[in-house]
C-alpha cells in the first residue's frame, strides 16, 4: 500500500467566500494533496477530479500502522470489486480500527479506494507454489508482503520501486508484483516475459491528513470533504478500470510476445492455502484491533476461513 503524505503535484485552493466564513474573497485557503505516482495514474486522476468537485462546490473555494496490513494479507478480497470497493468506501469497523490507530500518530483517515489486481510480471511462467522455488520475487519492504511470497517458496528481494526496472534486466530478480497501469507506465513489461493475475490481492490506497489540520476546519468543510471522498468512490472505481484495460491494450501493443495468464479458481485456491500463518502474523503484528478488523471484513466480503 501507498499512503498519500508526500506532497507535490497537486494543490487545491478555495476561495473562502461563504458567509459563515466571514472572510473577503481575496482571501484564500490552500489545501495540499500529496501523490506517489506520475501524471496519468489512478492517484493523479483521484486528485485533480477531487480538487474539480470540491472548487465547485465551493465557488472557487507514512507512517505505517500494523492495522493497515490487513489488505497485505493474501486473497482477503472478494472476487466482486464493486462489493470489495463499497466495503473500503463503508465499512465501519475498518475505520474505526485504521482510524484510530492512526489518530494515535496524529494522523486522520479520509478515505480507501482500489487500484486494481496485483499482478505478477515474471520471466517465466507461475501457476502453482512449486514454480516459486529457486525464483526471486522483488518485493517491498512490508513485513507481510515478505511473507506471502516465502511461504510459496521464493526468495525474497526488497528494492525501492526505481530500482525495480533494473533489476529485472539485469536478472537480479525474476519478478514482481503491480498494477497493470504501474506495469506499463514503469516498462516492466520489456523486460518480462509472462503477466499473470493470481487473484491475490488488490492494490489498495488510502488518502491520510494531518489530523491538527483536519480539526482545524470548519464544520462546513468536514461536510464538504466527506461529501466528496463518499462521490469519489464510484468515480475513481470507474476510471481506475479504465486506465488498467488502456494501458492493458498497450502492453499487447508494444509486446505481442508477452504471455498472458489468469489463475484458475482451483489455481487460486492451491496458493490460499498458503495464507493461514500470513493471518496470524498479521494478528501477532495488530492485536486485538487487528483481529475484530480481520473478522470484519472476512464477514463483508464473503470470506471463509
Amino acid at each position: 500500500m501507498r499512503y498519500l503524505l508526500r506532497l507535490f503535484m497537486v494543490t487545491l485552493t478555495f476561495l473562502l467566500s461563504l458567509p459563515v466564513l466571514a472572510t473577503s474573497e481575496e482571501e484564500r485557503l490552500v489545501w495540499r494533496f500529496g501523490l506517489e505516482e506520475i501524471d496519468g495514474s489512478v492517484q493523479d486522476i483521484y486528485a485533480k477530479e477531487f480538487k474539480r468537485r470540491i472548487e465547485e462546490k465551493s465557488a472557487g473555494q507514512g507512517s505505517l500502522v500494523p492495522e493497515m496490513q490487513v489488505f497485505n494479507i493474501p486473497y482477503i478480497f472478494s472476487q466482486d470489486d464493486k462489493l470489495n470497493q463499497s466495503v473500503l468506501t463503508n465499512n465501519s469497523t475498518l475505520y474505526e480500527v485504521v482510524g484510530n490507530a492512526l489518530i494515535d500518530q496524529d494522523l486522520r483517515l479520509m478515505t480507501f479506494y482500489l487500484e486494481g489486481d496485483m499482478v505478477w510480471s515474471t520471466d517465466t511462467e507461475i501457476v502453482k507454489p512449486d514454480d516459486f522455488k529457486d525464483f526471486r520475487m522483488r518485493v517491498m519492504n512490508s513485513p507481510l508482503v515478505i511473507e506471502s511470497f516465502r511461504v510459496y517458496g521464493a526468495d525474497t528481494i526488497p528494492l525501492p520501486y526505481s530500482q525495480v526496472y533494473g533489476a529485472l534486466q539485469a536478472n537480479i530478480v525474476n519478478g514482481q508484483s503491480n498494477p497493470v497501469f504501474s506495469i506499463e507506465e514503469m516498462k516492466f513489461y520489456e523486460v518480462t516475459e509472462y503477466m499473470i493475475w493470481p487473484g491475490k490481492q488488490k492494490f489498495t490506497t488510502s488518502v491520510i491528513a494531518n489530523q491538527a489540520w483536519y480539526l482545524s476546519l470548519s464544520a462546513e468543510h468536514k461536510m464538504l470533504l466527506r461529501d466528496t471522498f463518499e462521490e469519489m468512490s464510484d468515480f475513481i472505481f470507474e476510471k481506475q478500470q479504465a486506465l488498467n484495460k488502456a494501458q492493458l491494450a498497450k502492453i499487447k501493443e508494444f509486446k505481442p510476445s508477452m504471455t498472458f495468464i489468469i489463475l484458475t479458481r482451483a489455481q487460486q485456491n492451491a496458493f490460499k492455502k498458503y495464507a493461514a500463518p500470513i493471518r496470524a502474523r498479521y494478528v501477532e503484528l495488530a492485536g486485538q484491533p487487528g483481529e475484530r478488523l480481520l473478522k470484519a471484513l472476512d464477514e463483508a466480503l464473503g470470506n471463509k476461513n
